[in-house]
């Protein structure tokens, strides 16, 4: 937990002050505490590899201690953060059937899982970063806001609750993608930077100068079989084309190619996963009002009226790239 708190902080957790937090230096006694240390070594950038994704499988199999659901989350988590790695069907099936175990242990009376808010706000990560399963996600919120102590200053029983609720709550994007968020190099500010008025380009609004957050999602097939998100960091008035150049530089999963006509670039490929003529496989550009939803899709009123270069997205929108047959 340790290195995830300084992940999340831009810190490097394997030079803190000359200490590597990664460094194994007791055998896990558990399959909660090896699917907790591949994670954040995972997150960290650190060597992992397709044994240690073997190793959570077996762990898994052989978890039958009492919070197996927490097993679950945690063992969810690892993975899917592996699978981002190691493009591979076995692993997205495996991570499939996992989310379906966890999903299957919430319960029906109050939409919690075990009655408790850090096993609920677990499963609540693992599955937004899963291939998508039927689950009650807006009735585990509700949970978690029911269980609110403390209204003024936010809290939900003590400070370790309280981490792993609020990020729940707080966004509907798969922690993972928080975490690999872009941090600022030696000598980066950590605020927004202002975009300087160019001689050539004439005096910007103030409006122009500031940068926005945009929320990108890509989903891969009809039923989502692939997705992954990221906010990124742009100027004012970008275009959808510029957010996504900013995207791809940024996370290599992003990377995309275009062909140019006298109208604009059209889009032709995201991951390596290129449009088909045969059987109408295309890019389809939407603009919606929150994070895309897999088992609530838009609809095509969603479809941009426009093309990558002419929608210009606002501070805090969502677009979402769908590779769909029409």
């Amino acid at each position: 937990m340790d290195a995830l708190a300084l992940l999340s902080t831009c810190k490097d957790p394997k030079n803190f002050y000359g200490w590597n937090l990664l460094e194994k230096r007791e055998r896990e006694k558990s399959g909660y505490s090896s699917a907790l240390r591949v994670l954040a070594r995972c997150l960290a950038g650190d060597v992992v590899s397709l044994r240690h994704a073997h190793r959570l499988l077996r762990n898994l199999t052989a978890e039958r201690s009492l919070h197996k659901i927490d097993t679950l989350g945690m063992s969810s988590l690892a993975l899917n953060c592996m699978r981002r790695k190691f493009p591979s069907g076995s692993l997205d099936d495996r991570s499939r059937e996992i989310a379906a175990a966890l999903a299957s242990s919430q319960r029906q009376t109050d939409a919690s899982f075990d009655s408790d808010p850090i096993t609920t706000a677990l499963a609540i990560h693992a599955l937004r970063c899963s291939p998508p399963v039927d689950w009650n996600e807006s009735g585990a919120i509700r949970f978690l806001l029911d269980g609110e102590d403390d209204k003024e200053e936010g809290k939900f029983g003590g400070v370790w609750e309280t981490t792993w609720v609020l990020p729940a709550i707080a966004t509907n994007s798969c922690v993972i993608d928080v975490f690999q968020r872009v941090c600022p190099g030696p000598g980066d500010s950590s605020d927004p930077p202002l975009r300087l008025a160019s001689d050539a380009g004439g005096a910007k609004t103030q409006q122009d100068s500031l940068e926005i957050r945009v929320n990108v999602t890509v989903w891969i097939g009809a039923d989502i079989s692939r997705r992954f998100s990221r906010i990124v960091q742009v100027p004012a008035n970008s275009s959808v084309f510029q957010i996504l150049l900013a995207a791809a530089a940024a996370d290599s999963r992003f990377q995309f190619s275009a062909d140019v006509y006298p109208w604009g670039h059209i889009v032709h490929t995201i991951d390596g996963v290129k449009f088909k003529d045969e059987g109408y496989w295309y890019w389809l550009l939407y603009t919606i009002p929150g994070p895309p939803e897999p088992l609530n899709p838009p609809n095509n009123t969603f479809i941009a009226a426009g093309g990558v270069d002419d929608v210009k997205p606002n501070d805090g929108d969502n677009i979402l790239f769908w590779y769909r047959n029409l």
